[in-house]
């Protein structure tokens, strides 16, 4: 009795193991040689529409004098007048009504134990730098607190996102090759390729103040050239493991 159930013990536990592993698809396929590579793209796109972030706030005209202190400001400039500046100098510029909107009205102290400042946000929608450009050159800058390019779209974006895709898997491909060349091997067929998540998010340019700089510089050579243009960036890669193959003949 004992030598049977010690023997049904030890069957019990060497049969253990096996029914412990896990299933495997590729059990019993034998080990395929490979090469994993990742290929990148980069395009650069000329924007059909620019979003502008636009924010205007009273302020002080003694702010622009370079003389006084803040607690000698006394003649505040209205947010109406400004506004009606801001809006004058959009149209001046070519910016359609229809494309000029009020995001935000709020307010903010400019000194503790002062008056408030209101302050206003538009977004506005152009068609070429060209009109951004206008705008900053022909406009009143006093009372803009900050001027973004917030987006920037093209209407051919997913053919653009199509081809960025082909040329990074084309680039790994030709990575992959050159490679294995090198050690005197073919590249064979494609096992996989992965698609890593896009990186291709716009980030808001502030735009008002390099452009300042640029207009005080150009003062006596007709202002802002319309070259002065922020791109669509497009990034990305693909992830691509190839079979290799036999040896070179």
């Amino acid at each position: 009795m004992k030598t049977l159930v010690l023997s049904l013990f030890l069957s019990v536990w060497a049969a253990w193991p096996a029914a412990a592993q896990p299933f495997s698809p590729t059990d019993g396929i034998p080990p395929v040689r490979y090469i994993e590579v990742t290929g990148s793209s980069e395009l650069e796109i000329d924007p059909d529409e620019i979003i502008l972030s636009i924010r205007i706030r009273e302020y002080w005209e003694e702010e622009f004098d370079h003389r006084s202190k803040p607690e000698d400001y006394r003649t505040k400039v209205p947010l109406e007048r400004i506004e009606t500046q801001v809006t004058q100098a959009l149209i001046a510029a070519g910016v359609r009504q229809e494309d000029i909107s009020v995001q935000d009205v709020g307010e903010s102290w400019r000194e503790r134990g002062r008056d408030f400042l209101m302050g206003k946000q538009y977004q506005v929608r152009v068609y070429d730098f060209a009109t951004v450009n206008r705008i900053l050159r022909e406009g009143n800058l006093r009372g803009i607190e900050s001027f973004q390019i917030a987006e920037l779209k093209n209407k051919d974006i997913a053919r653009y996102r199509e081809e960025g895709k082909i040329l990074a898997l084309q680039a790994a491909r030709e990575k992959a090759q050159y490679l294995l060349e090198a050690v005197g091997k073919r590249l064979g067929d494609i096992l996989f390729i992965v698609e890593p998540d896009e990186n291709s998010a716009f980030q808001p340019v502030q735009y008002l103040e390099s452009n300042l700089t640029m207009l005080s510089s150009a003062e006596g050579e007709g202002g802002l050239q319309d070259e002065n243009t922020v791109k669509i960036k497009l990034h990305y890669r693909m992830r691509v493991r190839f079979q290799i193959a036999d040896y070179l003949q």
